[in-house]
């Protein structure tokens, strides 16, 4: 069965990931998933790439994933993310995550990072969500969240 990457979790997930890296070469998921994670630097873009595969039917993950209203259901649990908002521009959607620095600090010290959100293959057997950030906190920029989800034996998702 092979496994499916999560490509380009860049900077953002990097800084989240921060805390917990030590533990991830034996960890899995909540979702009791074993996962392997890759980091990469090269030329000064820093990049992690997450393969998994879960236990969960790829309709309902794809429906879930490919929904941008849904991602401010979830994308708060991650432990740096206070809010989440969906606006809309030129009728596509822009997801606004408030980042903040630690886990106790309030919403009113985030910072913002405004994604473009576009799907760019939802068929019977294959999703691909890409968001983008052009600018972040601190003259950062470039953030790219790649989501590549397969449909996999057994009712799973890659």
């Amino acid at each position: 069965m092979p496994k499916i990457p999560w490509r380009n979790l860049n900077l953002l997930v990097l800084l989240l990931l921060f805390v917990i890296v030590p533990q991830l070469s034996r960890a899995t998921s909540a979702l009791d998933a074993p996962f392997e994670v890759r980091s990469s630097d090269e030329g000064g873009e820093l990049g992690v790439e997450i393969s998994s595969v879960i236990d969960f039917p790829f309709d309902a993950v794809s429906a879930a994933l490919t929904d941008p209203e849904a991602w401010c259901e979830f994308i708060p649990l991650v432990f740096n993310i206070k809010a989440c908002t969906l606006d809309r521009q030129n009728d596509r959607p822009l997801l606004t995550f408030y980042v903040a620095r630690r886990f106790h600090d309030p919403v009113d010290r985030t910072y913002r990072l405004q994604y473009s959100f576009e799907v760019r293959t939802n068929d019977a057997d294959r999703s691909f969500i890409h968001l983008f950030a052009p600018r972040g906190p601190h003259g950062t920029r470039d953030y790219v969240i790649d989501l590549d989800l397969f449909r996999a034996a057994s009712h799973r998702t890659g």
